[in-house]
Parts: structure tokens; C-alpha cells; sequence
């Protein structure tokens, strides 16, 4: 198979000359995960759309299905030279053409103007309303809206919370008012009891939580705040969670709080500060809401209440 982009993080560490041994941790149609002998989570995506730190993407012309490849979990994997190979054969990535991909947040943005913002925050909500496929983060949103109305939090969600999930609310609620108070000790005790919260490989929360901190890197940056900030805050975030969820999500929120995340969600961040053409927004929100199955429309929602949060913060002072 051929890869046609590679992320740069995971092509710098490859192109030392060394062979890198790892064993496959997890199989999927659309993804294949590594786990290197240095504990590093690599991952072998079949579509350049979702391209995301430390993967790399194999070309959309084989229409690669990787369960059916006769992959296991535990086979032996060597990544050297350019390509990935199993012992047994079962997978072969050459990406010796492939493209490098960025992984970088990309700060150096020409922004709009903030009325501008406003409008594209707009445009982000009748998206998300339009187009959403919602887990339990909705309905917590909507408690949010009621409870901070000055946030103006419009997601229009008629059913209840399920029994099941009423006892988060308080806990949720408690990690906002923390973020929005950027009390940094209380961060880190709130969040510790959110993160791995939620089914799947990535949880409906995390998918929240990594959406919540790559918007506060960027609008660090777009207000003019020290952008240490943000990173301090979110390393607060998973100061002490990490371990309460799947190795995937752990991964994901560690490249989120530094704001590295999948193009996908990168290109929407980058178009809800510099764009001017709503459709073009509205093609991106779709995109990520196509992550999973509600994973991409939790993560628009962290967005959501990012862009809400800082906005307020900076009008009102």
C-alpha cells in the first residue's frame, strides 16, 4: 500500500535511520493503531481527510479496509527505511512519496474583524443544530445556556438528559465555571472527573474537552493574550486524567493541548477566524460532524463553548 501523507512528527522519527519496533494495539475499517516499543501511538488512517498528529495516510484510490486485512491485535510491526511492514506481511506501507502534513497549530492567521466572529460563531450554531449527531454533551449545553445566559448558548436540544447521566451535570457545570475563572488548581480536580467520560474510543467528554482547548490556543492568539495562557490552562485540563480513559483519547487530549488536532478540525478553526463565505463554514462543520459517529459533533461543541467563553471573557471586560 502506499501512503500519500505522513504526518511530520511521525516522518522525523522514522527518518532517524533506526528501526522502530511496535506491536498493533487496535484494528478498525478505517484505522489501524501501532504502539511503538518507546510507547509511542501511531496510527495508519485510510483517508487523507483525517489526517491528525503522529499518522499516516494511506492512499484513497486502494479504498483500504483494515479489519479485513487479517490484522490482529498484538502481531509484530517494524517501521524503517520508509515503510511500515508486519512480520507475517499482513500490513505494507510504503511511504516513501508521501507528503509531509503539519501538525502545528498554525497561529500565524490573518484574522477578522470580531463583529465578523460573532457572525461565524452564528453560522458554527446552525450548523451544529443543522447538521449535529448528539450525544449526552447537548443536553448539558443547554443546562449551560440556562445557567450562564450571558454566553447566549443557543443549541436547540428538546430531550432531557437520560437518568443515567443527570449526576454529571454538576461536575460539568463545576469544570466550566473553573475554566472561566481559569482557577487552575480546581481545573485539574474538575476535569480529572469528566475525561474518559462517555463510550467509544474516544468519549462523547474528551471529544468535548479536545475541542474546548484547541479553540482557547487560537483565541489566545486572535485576542492577544499571552498565549502561555492557554497552554498552562490546558495543561491543567489533563493534569491528572489521562489515565481514567482509552489510549486514544489520551492521545487526542495530549495533542490537543497544544493545540494539535486532525486537519478536519484545524482547516474549521482557521475559517471561523479568517473566513468571510458561510457555506465554506458550513462545508467544514459538516466534515468534522462526519468524525464518528457523535464524535465530531462533540467536538464542534467544545469549539462552541471555547469561542462563547473567551468571547465573553473579552467583552465583558
Amino acid at each position: 500500500m502506499k501512503a500519500v501523507a505522513i504526518c511530520d512528527m511521525l516522518s522525523s522519527r522514522i527518518d532517524t535511520g533506526l528501526v522502530v519496533k511496535a506491536k498493533v494495539h487496535s484494528v478498525f475499517r478505517n484505522a489501524c493503531n501501532l504502539v511503538t516499543d518507546q510507547n509511542e501511538f501511531i496510527t495508519i488512517l485510510n483517508s487523507d481527510k483525517n489526517i491528525c498528529p503522529m499518522s499516516v495516510v494511506i492512499g484513497e484510490k486502494e479504498s483500504v479496509d483494515f479489519a479485513k486485512l487479517g490484522i490482529s491485535q498484538g502481531i509484530d510491526v517494524i517501521l524503517h527505511k520508509k515503510r511500515i511492514c508486519s512480520t507475517r506481511k499482513e500490513l505494507y506501507v510504503d511511504f516513501s512519496n508521501a507528503k509531509k502534513w503539519n501538525s502545528e497549530p498554525d497561529l500565524n492567521f490573518r484574522p477578522i474583524d470580531s463583529i465578523s466572529i460573532e457572525k461565524n460563531i452564528k453560522i458554527l450554531e446552525r450548523g451544529i443544530n443543522t447538521y449535529g449527531r448528539f450525544s449526552f454533551i447537548a443536553p448539558l449545553l443547554v443546562f449551560l445556556g440556562e445557567s450562564h445566559q450571558s454566553f447566549n448558548i443557543n443549541i436547540k436540544y428538546k430531550e432531557i438528559l437520560e437518568e443515567k447521566y443527570k449526576f454529571i451535570t454538576e461536575r460539568f457545570h463545576g469544570f466550566i465555571d473553573s475554566v472561566i475563572q481559569n482557577n487552575l488548581k480546581e481545573i485539574s480536580s474538575s476535569a480529572k472527573k469528566l475525561i474518559g467520560f462517555g463510550i467509544g474510543l474516544t468519549p462523547s467528554m474528551d471529544d468535548f474537552m479536545s475541542g474546548l482547548m484547541i479553540s482557547l490556543i487560537y483565541l489566545t492568539k486572535y485576542y492577544g493574550f499571552e498565549i502561555s495562557q492557554a497552554y498552562n490552562l490546558n495543561s491543567g485540563i489533563i493534569k491528572y486524567g489521562l489515565n481514567g480513559t482509552t489510549r486514544v483519547s489520551s492521545e487526542m487530549l495530549t495533542f490537543s493541548a497544544v493545540g494539535k488536532s486532525s486537519q478536519l478540525v484545524k482547516s474549521l478553526i482557521l475559517d471561523l477566524l479568517c473566513e468571510n463565505e458561510d457555506y465554506k463554514i458550513l462545508q467544514k462543520v459538516k466534515g468534522v460532524i462526519d468524525i464518528g459517529s457523535t464524535s465530531g459533533t462533540d467536538t464542534l461543541l467544545g469549539i462552541y463553548v471555547g469561542f462563547k467563553i473567551i468571547n465573553n471573557i473579552q467583552f465583558r471586560n
